[in-house]
C-alpha cells in the first residue's frame, strides 16, 4: 500500500505559510465587507501558493513567477483595506504597511538567511493586526 510521504525542502517558508494562510482565513471570515473578504482571500491564496511551492523544493521557480503576483495581491488589500476603513485607521494602516514594508526589503539585504526567516511571520503578524484593527473601524 503506497503511503504519502511530506518532503519539506525549505522550512523556513513553512512558518511563513502557515502564518499567512491561517492570518488570511481568519481575517476574511471576519471582514463584513466583500471587497476586504475578496482581497484578504486572495493574499492567502497567493500566500499558500508561493509559501507552499518553495516548501515543497520550487522555491527558484516561485521567487521568479509568483512572487511578483504575490506581492501585488498584499499591495492591493492593503489599498483596498485602506479605501474602506474609516476614522484614524487609514492612516494607522498606511504607517504599518509602509513598516511592513521596510522590513520585508530588509530581508533581502542585512536580515537574509535568519533561521526560519521568522521576519516575514513577524510581517504577517503585523498585517494580521493592523487588518483587525481596520476590521474593528468598519465592522
Amino acid at each position: 500500500m503506497p503511503h504519502f510521504r511530506l518532503c519539506i525542502y525549505d522550512p523556513r517558508h513553512l512558518l511563513n505559510l502557515v502564518t499567512g494562510v491561517v492570518g488570511s482565513a481568519i481575517l476574511a471570515c471576519k471582514w463584513c465587507i466583500v471587497p476586504m473578504q475578496f482581497s484578504t482571500g486572495l493574499v492567502g491564496a497567493t500566500t499558500l501558493l508561493f509559501h507552499g511551492t518553495h516548501v515543497i523544493g520550487h522555491g527558484a521557480w516561485a521567487n521568479r513567477y509568483l512572487m511578483c503576483i504575490d506581492t501585488s495581491a498584499v499591495i492591493f488589500a492593503a489599498i483596498i483595506h485602506m479605501w474602506y476603513a474609516s476614522g484614524y485607521a487609514p492612516m494607522v494602516c498606511a504607517i504599518g504597511y509602509i513598516t511592513s514594508f521596510v522590513l520585508w526589503i530588509s530581508t533581502f539585504g542585512p536580515l537574509y538567511g535568519l533561521p526560519y526567516n521568522f521576519m516575514l511571520s513577524i510581517i504577517h503578524g503585523i498585517g494580521f493586526i493592523l487588518s483587525i484593527n481596520a476590521i474593528q473601524a468598519v465592522c
